[in-house]
């Protein structure tokens, strides 16, 4: 999708009422908007948007990002960031429609794999996906920084005292791969 600022606008409106339908605010959506997130994306090159219509009517969007598979693998993926489709519109082919678009991407750039991000407790689409071929592949947790050193807080006051540090080990873990790195840089 280009920048246009009718597809933005567009954009944009269908973008506030899918975070709103997952439980953000319509302030707190609206303010994303105004900070230039959605634009932010739309100009992103690894980015890729596609508006669905009925007639003349927005009826939905999907957001595709090119990314590794993961940070430890070299192979691409597109993955299926976000798809929304309008309530009133749903069970009429508009999310088909807009995965229709999602192979011819994928082959066009050179991918061979399509992933999609589907919320856990998202029952009917996470059903959705299966019957598309998706299998599951990976569970991703979240949780707040507080949170995280509110559980891990024994460990950490642990470490302070003396105990093995994580931190210390992941930089010799690195220093040791640049090591065998450079020695390899200079036998060649």
């Amino acid at each position: 999708m280009r920048a246009e600022s009718d597809d933005l606008g567009t954009l944009e409106q269908l973008w506030v009422e899918s975070r709103i339908a997952t439980g953000q605010t319509r302030d707190w959506a609206g303010r994303m908007v105004r900070d230039g997130r959605v634009r932010s994306a739309v100009e992103h090159p690894d980015v890729r948007i596609f508006l669905a219509f009925n007639g003349t009517e927005p009826a939905g969007f999907l957001v595709l990002a090119r990314s590794p598979l993961g940070a430890m693998t070299d192979e691409p993926s597109v993955l299926i960031d976000q798809m929304y489709v309008q309530p009133d519109l749903r069970r009429r082919g508009v999310a088909r429609a807009l995965l229709a678009v999602v192979p011819l991407t994928a082959e066009s750039i050179g991918v061979g794999v399509i992933t999609a991000a589907v919320p856990a407790p998202q029952r009917e689409l996470n059903r959705f996906f299966a019957r598309l071929g998706f299998a599951s592949t990976t569970t991703l947790r979240s949780t707040s920084v507080a949170t995280l050193r509110r559980h891990l807080e024994p460990e950490l006051a642990a470490e302070r005292a003396g105990g093995q540090s994580v931190v210390r080990l992941r930089r010799s873990i690195r220093g040791r791969a640049r090591t065998r790195h450079a020695a390899a840089g200079e036998a060649g």
